[in-house]
């Protein structure tokens, strides 16, 4: 089992994902209604890829060193404050003194909640994992009634 991501051409492009990270690309999507129906969109080209997430955060990780970035393992964020100087950021294990944090824990973000919340808008995952591999043009998106009458 590993985790896949859906990443748009457009996001690969301004994010420097190349295809070597792509499992596969898809030409569009199938949209499932809580109340059973669903359309389909597609393109003739490409609409996004499907990329491998393992990879591309190995990837990331090592271009954050590469320029400068240091990686702290096996710490808790607690918590963040913004200085005339740039931003204190406290850990289970240290304070850091920054002029960027990048808020990637997850769609119930403890560092987005240090934010100012109106200038940010979540729209809510889920994450299935299966054994079977799919390779096919489209991706099935279902939506929750409750989030999304």
């Amino acid at each position: 089992m590993k985790c896949s991501g859906l990443y748009s051409k457009r996001i690969c492009k301004l994010a420097g994902i190349n295809k070597s990270f792509a499992e596969h690309a898809v030409r569009g999507a199938i949209f499932h209604a809580p109340s059973g129906y669903s359309f389909e969109i597609k393109k003739t080209g490409i609409a996004a890829y499907v990329v491998d997430r393992a990879k591309l955060d190995r990837h990331v990780a090592g271009e954050a060193v590469r320029n400068g970035a240091k990686i702290i393992a096996n710490t808790r964020f607690d918590s963040l404050k913004s200085t005339d100087n740039g931003i204190v950021v406290k850990t289970s294990k240290t304070v850091l003194e920054t002029k960027l944090v990048a808020g990637c824990d997850g769609a119930n973000s403890r560092v987005s909640s240090y934010v100012d919340s109106s200038q940010t808008k979540k729209l809510h995952g889920l994450i299935a994992i299966t054994n079977q591999e799919d390779y096919s043009d489209f991706v099935d998106l279902y939506f929750d009634n409750k989030k999304y009458p």
